[in-house]
């Protein structure tokens, strides 16, 4: 059975600088994503961005690699937790490597954000 693993952390002050550019927000995510953030608090856009990275991670690229980000799509499921969808190079990758499903666990605590992605065959 294949299993990978992605990580990543960062502060949520990290993050301002950047989320309030356009540009940004649209590289780092789909129009349902966007819409559904467009209230959002900085805290949750560092979440889903952290998200991203450690799902990014998974798939052994990176933020700047073959795969974008926007083609990862994260979403709360009926229970809280996050569900994640790979559309387009990002499906395309993790089936290269094996993975049939990906999973996703975030946490926050006085500004820090860490997000693991598990994917497995």
């Amino acid at each position: 059975m294949t299993t990978l693993v992605g990580v990543d952390a960062l502060r949520v002050a990290e993050l301002d600088l950047l989320a309030r550019r356009g540009w940004f927000l649209k590289f780092l995510f789909s129009q349902e994503e966007i819409d559904d953030l467009a209230t959002a608090g900085s805290v949750c856009l560092a979440c889903r961005f952290a998200a991203k990275e450690a799902v990014l991670k998974m798939l052994r690229t990176c933020l700047s690699g073959s795969v974008p980000p926007a083609q990862i799509v994260l979403r709360r499921s009926g229970a809280g937790a996050t569900a994640v969808e790979l559309r387009g190079a990002a499906s395309e990758r993790a089936r290269a490597l094996g993975i049939e499903r990906v999973d996703v666990s975030i946490s926050c605590e006085r500004g820090l954000v860490i997000a693991v992605a598990l994917g497995t065959a």
